[in-house]
C-alpha cells in the first residue's frame, strides 16, 4: 500500500508541476484553431505539435518553470498573477489576430500587447506580494504589540 501511495504521490505532484504549461499550449491551440491558423487535423499527430508551436513552446515552457520555482520560493501572489497574465495575453493576441483576419487588416500588431501584458503581470504580481507581505507583516507587529500593552494593563 506504501508503494501506491508514492506511486500516486509521484504522479500528482508530477503534473501539478507542468500544470500551468499545459494550460498555456492548450489555450494557445485553441485561439490559433478559431483563428484558421491551425488545421485541427493536424494536432492529432503528435509529432507536428511542436512544429507547430514553433517559439512559443519555449516561452510557455519557460513560463510554466518560472511559475512553479515561484510556488516553490512562496510567491504564490506572482506566480497567480503571471498565470493570469499570461492567460489575458493569450485571449488579446488572438483576437487582435482575429480581428486583422476579418477586417484584413495586417497593419496591428498583436504580439507586442501580447509580451508588454505578460511583463505588466509580472510587475504587477511583484507589487501585490511586496504588499501583501508588508501588510501581513505589520499586522503581526500591531498585534504583538497590542498584546503586550494589554499584558502591562493586566498585571
Amino acid at each position: 500500500m506504501r508503494y501506491i501511495k508514492k506511486a500516486v504521490w509521484f504522479i500528482t505532484a508530477v503534473f501539478s508541476r507542468i500544470l500551468p504549461f499545459i494550460i498555456f499550449m492548450l489555450i494557445h491551440a485553441f485561439g490559433e484553431v478559431y483563428t484558421f491558423s491551425w488545421d485541427p487535423i493536424a494536432l492529432l499527430e503528435p509529432k507536428n505539435i511542436p512544429v507547430m508551436y514553433g517559439p512559443f513552446l519555449y516561452l510557455y515552457a519557460a513560463l510554466g518553470l518560472l511559475i512553479v520555482l515561484l510556488f516553490f520560493m512562496k510567491l504564490p501572489v506572482i506566480a497567480r498573477s503571471v498565470i493570469l497574465g499570461v492567460i489575458g495575453a493569450q485571449y488579446f493576441m488572438f483576437m487582435r489576430i482575429w480581428d486583422n483576419y476579418i477586417n484584413e487588416a495586417g497593419k496591428a500588431e498583436p504580439y507586442k500587447t501580447f509580451y508588454m501584458i505578460i511583463m505588466f503581470s509580472v510587475i504587477a504580481g511583484f507589487i501585490l506580494q511586496v504588499t501583501w507581505r508588508s501588510s501581513t507583516a505589520f499586522l503581526k507587529r500591531l498585534w504583538y504589540k497590542q498584546t503586550i500593552k494589554d499584558r502591562k494593563v493586566k498585571r
